[in-house]
């Protein structure tokens, strides 16, 4: 069968990386024919697209609303070639040329709706017709947790759905570890997280939370914070008001996010409304205690299915389990196995067999 995935650019984001992926997965399969849409041709990650061994393509619709008869003509004339187009995100012209091609079409869901994530009543022109495309036209929708096909749920009549868990491309992870250039971490207890610093991550309940567990221990700790975004001054101004800030390490944007990672000693995550939450595997893999909040969405369910003491209520939740990684907890190697078996279920090429899955039941 020969099938088409689409995405809208090439920017480094988590719906573009988990699409690069699977097609990479796919393309392993002798069943399946894949090649790969970007429709906005420019990103951080166009080199690895143009690098793939199979055939990426580049158009230059810019918004979803170009209207250049002659870009989409040469869309529609790729279009025909395919058995199966699987779409990752909603570009309202393009879904449009898909009911003039015979085509099977799954939509896979990987966001919820909201400005800064925030679940709220779908509404607007644009959301509206996307809702009529799922229900009307697609013939397969696929979730990326339960959380997700929960929100999405309310607003769709179409009865073809499943839940299709994200999976980390396991052979791209080395196995070999460096300890970071200039973070003296020796001897010190490190809590640590890693994501891009907007508001809903919610580092700012971490720093406060971290703040109190300095105050209930004799250990020495410090508090790693990975990644970079418009919260950044926000957070270092957070420290310093909590008089913390030699206790507080932001490293900005690191490529190295895993050696940073590997030397933490506890994980958290507090962000709210994560649909899948990818970060939370990469540090089970790493065999690192992980814990999130339980508005956290798709991250507390995945983190939840194995260690629901990780998945704490609030603040209060957080300080309490905290203070015993902190005060209490001795590394245990059962457990240390235990998080990166769990995490290895997560992998890419059982996303990819689920996705042939449902081509084959469709065509």
């Amino acid at each position: 069968m020969k099938v088409l995935h689409v995405c809208s650019t090439a920017n480094f984001g988590g719906i573009e990386k988990l699409t690069y992926d699977l097609t990479k997965a796919l393309s392993n399969n002798k069943n399946v024919s894949v090649e790969l849409l970007v429709l906005n041709g420019k990103g951080d990650f166009l080199k690895q697209f143009k690098e793939l061994n199979f055939p990426c393509h580049f158009s230059s619709i810019s918004g979803g609303y170009d209207l250049s008869f002659w870009k989409y003509f040469k869309l529609y004339a790729l279009l025909k070639k395919y058995d199966v187009v699987n779409l990752h995100s909603f570009n309202l012209l393009f879904s449009a040329m898909l009911f003039f091609v015979n085509a099977k079409i799954v939509y896979t869901m990987h966001s919820v709706q909201g400005e800064g994530r925030i679940k709220r009543k779908l509404g607007g022109l644009k959301r509206s017709l996307q809702l009529i495309f799922l229900n009307k036209f697609v013939d397969y929708i696929t979730f990326n947790s339960n959380y997700t096909l929960d929100y999405w749920s309310p607003y769709l009549t179409n009865q073809n759905a499943k839940v299709v868990y994200n999976g980390v491309d396991l052979s791209s992870i080395s196995s070999e570890l460096s300890s970071p250039e200039g973070f003296e971490h020796s001897n010190k207890f490190i809590i640590g997280t890693s994501s891009r610093l907007v508001a809903w991550k919610r580092v700012d309940l971490l720093i406060d939370v971290f703040a109190q567990v300095l105050r209930n221990t004799d250990n020495d700790i410090l508090l790693l914070i990975v990644g970079d975004g418009p919260e950044m001054d926000n957070l270092i101004a957070l420290a310093d008001s909590l008089n913390i800030s030699e206790k507080v390490v932001f490293t900005g944007y690191k490529k190295n996010v895993r050696d940073y990672q590997n030397c933490m000693d506890l994980c958290v995550f507090p962000s709210t409304t994560e649909t899948f939450g990818l970060v939370a595997i990469e540090t089970l893999l790493l065999g690192k205690p992980t814990v999130v909040l339980n508005d956290g969405g798709g991250i507390a369910e995945i983190v939840g299915k194995a260690f629901p003491h990780d998945v704490v209520n609030g603040k209060a939740g957080l300080l309490e389990r905290g203070l015993f990684y902190v005060n209490d907890y001795k590394t245990d190697q059962f457990l240390v196995n235990k998080r990166i078996e769990y995490a290895k279920t997560y992998n890419i090429d059982e996303m990819a067999n689920n996705f042939v899955k449902i081509y084959e039941s469709i065509l």
